[in-house]
């Protein structure tokens, strides 16, 4: 995905990143993001906000094709997602532009959000550990205790019992 702050048509600021993990798997919010330098991702979100004429902030997500080696856009979200705070860690343009803050933040590589993981159940955050290599900062939100109690249920009973739930409500 690319993060963007545009403004008619023009980048004010841009940061690619990749979710090499997501919730839900197929893609969603992040548990795993990275930064992923690609001059065509930027490139297409480039031409995208012109052709827009856009002004605002966002993310433009796309999927990797293999048959054509290429990207094709997904998505484009006038909003920031869980590559936010990555965002705003890894690149100060964003702080700058929109908060007037000076940041000298740590720039992080490789983030894991544990509360995501979490969701996705215990026995995928243990067999999937070695996605966990290499993560250089670690969020873990303080509902991640209300979490792990569902996410050591298997996912069909929690999908009752949140049917059950609503039910009841």
């Amino acid at each position: 995905g690319v993060s963007f702050l545009a403004h008619h048509g023009k980048l004010l600021a841009s940061h690619t990143y990749y979710e090499s993990e997501s919730i839900p798997k197929e893609g969603g919010s992040a548990i795993v993001i990275e930064n992923h330098a690609d001059k065509h991702l930027s490139a297409y979100t480039r031409e995208l906000i012109q052709g827009l004429g856009y002004s605002g902030w966002g993310i433009a997500e796309y999927k990797h094709c293999s048959k054509s080696n290429d990207f094709v856009l997904m998505e484009i979200n006038a909003k920031f997602c869980a590559s936010c705070e990555f965002t705003f860690l890894n690149d100060s343009a964003f702080l700058k532009l929109l908060f007037h803050i000076n940041s000298k933040e740590k720039k992080p590589q490789k983030m894991l959000f544990l509360n995501r993981a979490l969701l996705r159940g215990i026995p995928f955050t243990i067999t999937n550990a070695q996605i966990f290599f290499g993560v250089e900062l670690i969020r873990l939100y303080p509902s991640w205790f209300r979490r792990l109690i569902p996410s050591l249920l298997p996912i069909k009973v929690r999908f009752i019992l949140n049917k059950l739930i609503k039910l009841w409500r």
